[in-house]
């Protein structure tokens, strides 16, 4: 199967490699404290978001203010 990690970055067409991020560095109100995997592009910086990545923020992301 295809990760994000096999593709090349939507952005501008750099490698990517697997990197992790604390929740704080998204600008969500996160409730976990574990890292999160991304799929971080090593030519302009860009994020992408692995479907585990997305799956672990849709169980513990507050949308409330």
């Amino acid at each position: 199967m295809t990760s994000e990690f096999d593709l090349p970055c939507s952005a501008c067409g750099g490698d990517l490699r697997e990197a992790t991020i604390e929740s704080h560095e998204l600008g969500l109100q996160v409730e976990t404290e574990m890292p999160l995997l991304v799929a971080e592009c090593r030519t302009c910086g860009e994020r992408h978001y692995p479907e585990g990545t997305l799956a672990t923020l849709r169980g513990h992301t507050s949308w409330e203010s």
